[in-house]
């Protein structure tokens, strides 16, 4: 997400709470509501397609293979960028240096290699999605 989507302009303050969590003080997290809700308007307006995954997220499942393969073929970490997210990226701004490298809001699996077989998984689930739209 770029900052001006969101009404956003600078860098977050020093004592921002990016990457802390509910670790940060009640102050710093009501003083950055103005910022959550400008994203969270900007993210609502996102087209998303819904796949029914009908499994809980535990190793081996369907869950958590998408979500792990689609992390790893995204992921920008350790790797040349084709896509690299805007200069005023909010993740430039993270504490954490995976979510900075990797180009996404994210951590886990960002440093892994993605299973060739995933695309096919997630065409048939998209399919599926389409006939029930």
């Amino acid at each position: 997400m770029k900052k001006r989507e969101a009404g956003i302009t600078g860098a977050p303050s020093s004592d921002s709470s990016l990457g802390q969590g509910k670790s940060a003080k009640r102050e710093i997290r009501m003083g950055e509501e103005a910022t959550e809700k400008s994203v969270s308007k900007v993210i609502r307006e996102m087209p998303f397609l819904w796949l029914n995954i009908d499994d809980s997220p535990h190793p081996g499942s369907v869950r958590v293979f998408i979500d792990k393969n689609a992390i790893s073929l995204l992921s920008k970490f350790q790797k040349p960028a084709m896509d690299p997210p805007t200069a005023d990226w909010l993740g430039h701004f993270c504490n954490r240096e995976r979510v900075r490298a990797s180009g996404l809001w994210n951590q886990n699996h960002v440093d892994e290699e993605y299973d060739p077989s995933f695309m096919k998984s997630l065409e048939i689930l998209v399919d599926k999605a389409g006939e029930t739209v």
